[in-house]
């Protein structure tokens, strides 16, 4: 990518004043977790007004309130690999190959009916079942947790010349605040 890592990580961050994404978005989700979307792919094929979508869609945007559909959080993900290819290439880019998960595929295909001619493959692959938890370990459980490495670290240089410290993480873990640690 543009920095020279092989991983773009999907973290889209809103500001007061601007929208960032990738490496910068993620670097700031500590200060600023409420404004902070990531894994958005895991809301693909969900209902716009499920709860699940709604909570992880809400944001505060140049002193605003906003919801983004999660197709939306994609595309600006999308915009910057595009733009990210173009700056590589030298040239613009027109057209693209996405893959995605079987998850992914399951979840947001088989809502869809296609109804134009497409060339296919005369087999039939039958789905037995399918469950699951998107808010399941990930990102959900490794977040938290480098939040508070990220306090610890701070707060284990400070202890070098204080005698206490103090760890506070507003919404630490299903929204419940760290405080007085």
């Amino acid at each position: 990518n543009d920095q020279d890592n092989r991983i773009t990580p999907s973290y889209v961050a809103f500001t007061r004043t601007k929208r960032l994404i990738d490496e910068l978005a993620k670097n700031q989700v500590n200060t600023n977790p409420c404004n902070t979307v990531y894994s958005a792919k895991r809301l693909l094929g969900c209902s716009f007004h499920e709860t699940e979508v709604q909570s992880d869609i809400k944001v505060e945007y140049k002193d605003e309130k906003m919801q983004f559909a999660p197709e939306e959080i994609l595309a600006m993900l999308l915009g910057k690999m595009k733009q990210i290819a173009e700056n590589y290439l030298g040239k613009k880019v027109t057209n693209a190959v996405i893959s995605s998960t079987a998850a992914i595929s399951l979840a947001y295909g088989t809502l869809k009916r296609v109804t134009e001619e497409r060339n296919y493959i005369d087999e039939i692959h039958e789905v037995k079942a399918v469950a699951g938890n998107n808010h399941l370990g990930g990102d959900d459980f490794d977040n938290p947790l480098r939040r508070l490495r990220t306090a610890c670290e701070r707060e284990k240089i400070h202890l070098s010349a204080a005698n206490h410290a103090r760890i506070e993480l507003e919404k630490f873990l299903n929204g419940i605040d760290l405080l007085h640690l």
